[in-house]
């Protein structure tokens, strides 16, 4: 069975201090994109 992220797990990306905050933030997008919070999870959170 594939690892899935849950909303208690801590996922934490370490980078080289030359990367491009660009570069970051394309790579941010891959994940975000395919995240789906429920609508009560996001009532919650905002």
């Amino acid at each position: 069975m594939p690892w899935r992220a849950t909303p208690e797990d801590n996922i934490r990306w370490v980078f080289d201090s030359d990367i491009d905050n660009t570069d970051v933030a394309a790579l941010a997008a891959v994940p975000a994109e395919s995240m789906n919070i429920p609508d009560d999870e996001r009532v919650q959170l905002q």
